[in-house]
């Protein structure tokens, strides 16, 4: 097995991982998904409805394991002179999952009233 080929595999074997994490999340209905590591859990009492909470959380957690697949794709197609392409395209939309779980964690999360 050739190196573009290893490479390939490790990296559908992260999107799957990602998909799988992804599927979890969707199955979850009492108590809200951690998303961010190293962070305090939610408390469900802090989320207006945990199961709408936890299926945005894993639709975009899988949503970013089938794109993780897609550039995954590029490493075969691209040649080796360009195989930073899908390196910084998953930067980027490693930044852009941060961002929209940030929104979906403020759209859920109970306000305080003050």
């Amino acid at each position: 097995m050739n190196g573009e080929w290893f490479g390939f595999l490790i990296w559908e074997s992260l999107g799957a991982g990602f998909i799988v994490w992804g599927l979890y999340m969707l199955s979850r209905k009492k108590s809200p998904v951690q998303f961010w590591s190293n962070a305090k859990p939610i408390p469900p009492e802090e989320i207006t409805d945990v199961g709408a909470y936890n299926r945005a959380a894993g639709k975009l957690v899988s949503a970013y394991g089938i794109a993780i697949g897609l550039l995954g794709i590029l490493l075969l197609k691209l040649d080796s002179a360009v195989v930073f392409v899908p390196i910084v395209m998953l930067m980027i939309l490693t930044i852009a999952m941060m961002a929209t779980m940030m929104r979906i964690e403020h759209k859920y999360r109970v306000r305080s009233r003050r």
